[in-house]
């Protein structure tokens, strides 16, 4: 299955218009399932992956711009990969711009009590559960890890990469960034990837 614009990302937008994410790959799609040619803009979740979740797949996806997208937590777990997020998968992205991308975990009341374990992950990308990502060419500027409320950190601005998986033994992941450029992409505790 390939979904493809006609002229490519400077002309074709997908806009999520803060109401969830552009793409959902969780039955096993293979390197065949092609998303080519979009700029995604303004995904929102309210935990994982922004703009695109991988889960158990290896989707490719080719010359998309992810631009302000957003996975963001309300203080009761984390905001993981605001424009994509990877667990167990296998994704290629191929001449991708992440631009703008914010992984928020927040606590909305400062008299709440502080969660300590509470982190924004992976400004632009996290990978867990044993995925093998693979970045070709890929530009991240400007993307951010944060959690502005009490006791939590932003960790990987850029990219986030878990070696762990909470529902069994230890899955180490792996990204592999070729020809990659990384500006400008804060987190508190690892500015570009950690």
């Amino acid at each position: 299955l390939t979904v493809r614009s006609a002229n490519g990302a400077d002309d074709c937008t997908i806009d999520c218009e803060q109401m969830g994410r552009a793409f959902y790959f969780h039955s096993g799609e293979d390197d065949k399932s092609v998303v080519m040619g979009f700029t995604i803009i303004n995904g929102l979740t309210n935990d994982r992956g922004g703009a695109i979740l991988c889960e158990a797949s290896s989707p490719t996806i080719m010359g998309c711009d992810f631009e302000d997208n957003a996975a963001v937590s309300d203080g009761f777990g984390t905001g993981n990969g605001g424009a994509v997020y990877c667990a167990g998968a296998s994704p290629l992205l191929d001449r991708c711009n992440f631009r703008r991308n914010r992984a928020v975990t927040s606590v909305p009341d400062p008299e709440d009590p502080p969660f300590f374990d509470n982190s924004g992950l992976g400004g632009a990308v996290m990978a867990i559960n044993g995925s093998d990502v693979t970045l070709l060419d890929c530009t991240f500027e400007e993307n951010e890890a944060v959690s502005p409320g009490l006791g939590g950190n932003g960790i990987g601005g850029a990219i986030f990469i878990a070696q762990s998986n909470p529902d069994g033994p230890t899955l180490p992941s792996h990204v592999l960034v070729d020809c990659g450029h990384f500006a400008r992409n804060p987190a508190p505790i690892e500015d570009a990837a950690n």
